[in-house]
């Protein structure tokens, strides 16, 4: 589940379709050496599908030399592909999905090219989601009737239930009530199921996104899956065999309706779709921008210095537990930062102690007459005093330096002592050593 960080009134379904864009997947033609005349115009029209804003595919394309020594691709990869008959397509999930296995891979052909961009199931999932449908459930059939059947029958069942029961967050809070037509967009829980056989060679690349996108789908190909997609072609994640069941169709159901709990995309679940669709032509946004985005709004700082400048000093004198309407404020450029001088108090403080010192001083010499014998009696009685406590510390540092030399003379002795020794103890085993050679 999604780690909690900015409460959103907005349902996640509704937040992600008009605010999350489609993070690229990685395509990389590789071949070795060269590309034929051939390959290179495939690869220049699958480059400029890339660009193509009307057609808004979600990918980046990169050409790679295997044939070089400093190219990346990993040789696992390499070993499942026969570059020396042909250039291939690899692709890859987006970066950050973390996802590091890939999806597909082919032969760089005008085909495959036009099965990685578009599907039928694609654009029908793309369709229905930009229209509005909370979200598209993709039933990946097992090849056994039985068990299809029942799944999929349990499935519809249980989404018609949840269509009728489920509700979003109060739309008062987060529909923008300013639109003229905002009555007539009021959401509403729709949920649609769309079935698709593992064997659909039209479908090839979406089944291998949606079998790669966990360590471990692949494993269970006898049994049936479904995946909700929602958002601009999010893949939740699947619900596989005997879990296909009420509790986790609900589960799912309720976080693709519920709160956005948080507004990172990068921190909900869910792995993109390569969808080619150009999404913002699409969507009507019905939500308030200033519940979605809330830094909207706030206004234009730019030329509040002034404000700035005397909230910051409040705070800062606020925080020093001090209130000084005289306090010294550095005036900059209107472009620059204004700073503050928050030591101007502690300076004022030790003007005043100086002006107390040099008063008491003033005071002290302008005595009566006798004032310089009472100076003279009081300087007496502080070197007295300064000496009772300064001649013990005196003496005792002497005894510590004394002691200091005395055990430094112990040890001086030990080490001679320990040098004669190890000295006869060598001497001893040289005298012994050439009495055994003789």
């Amino acid at each position: 589940m999604p780690v909690k960080n900015m409460a959103c009134p907005i349902p996640v379904f509704r937040y992600a379709l008009e605010y999350w864009k489609p993070d690229p997947y990685r395509v990389e033609i590789l071949y070795e050496n060269s590309l034929s005349p051939a390959e290179k115009k495939l690869a220049d029209y699958l480059q400029t599908a890339s660009e193509n804003i009307e057609l808004q595919a979600n990918f980046k394309m990169r050409t790679v030399n295997t044939g070089s020594k400093d190219h990346d691709i990993p040789r696992d990869v390499l070993n499942n592909l026969s570059l020396n008959k042909g250039a291939y397509m690899v692709i890859r999930y987006p970066f950050v999905s973390g996802i590091n296995i890939p999806v597909w891979s082919a032969v760089l052909t005008k085909d495959n090219i036009n099965f990685l961009l578009d599907s039928p199931a694609r654009e029908n999932i793309a369709g229905k989601l930009a229209s509005g449908v909370t979200a598209m459930w993709i039933f990946l059939e097992s090849g056994d009737r039985r068990k299809d059947k029942e799944a999929l029958g349990l499935i519809t069942k249980e989404l018609e239930h949840l269509g009728q029961t489920l509700t979003f967050p109060n739309t008062e809070l987060w529909l923008d009530t300013y639109r003229d037509d905002s009555d007539d967009n009021i959401p509403k829980v729709d949920f649609e199921v769309i079935s698709i056989s593992r064997d659909d060679p039209r479908e090839q690349f979406l089944v291998k996104m949606l079998l790669n996108s966990e360590a471990d789908l692949n494993d269970f190909d006898a049994d049936p899956m479904v995946f909700p997609i929602f958002g601009r072609g999010i893949i939740l994640y699947g619900i596989v065999g005997k879990g296909i069941n009420e509790w986790n169709i609900r589960e799912a159901a309720e976080f693709i309706t519920g709160e956005c709990s948080c507004q990172a995309k990068l921190l909900n679940p869910g792995v993109d779709m390569l969808i080619s669709t150009n999404w913002d032509k699409q969507i009507k946004r019905i939500t308030d921008p200033g519940i979605a985005n809330p830094l909207t709004g706030m206004g234009d700082f730019s030329n509040k210095e002034e404000e700035v400048r005397r909230r910051l000093e409040s705070a800062t004198l606020e925080r020093l537990g001090k209130v000084n309407e005289d306090t010294e404020v550095l005036k900059t450029d209107p472009e620059k930062v204004v700073y503050l001088d928050i030591f101007s108090d502690k300076k004022e403080n030790r003007n005043e102690d100086n002006i107390q010192d040099s008063n008491s001083k003033s005071k002290y010499s302008s005595g009566n007459k006798n004032s310089e014998k009472e100076k003279n009696a009081a300087k007496e009685n502080i070197d007295e005093t300064y000496k009772r406590d300064k001649i013990p510390d005196i003496e005792k540092s002497e005894t510590t330096a004394n002691d200091f030399q005395e055990n430094s003379g112990f040890s001086n002795t030990i080490i001679v002592v320990f040098t004669v020794i190890i000295l006869i103890v060598i001497l001893s085993g040289v005298i012994i050593y050439l009495k055994t050679i003789k």
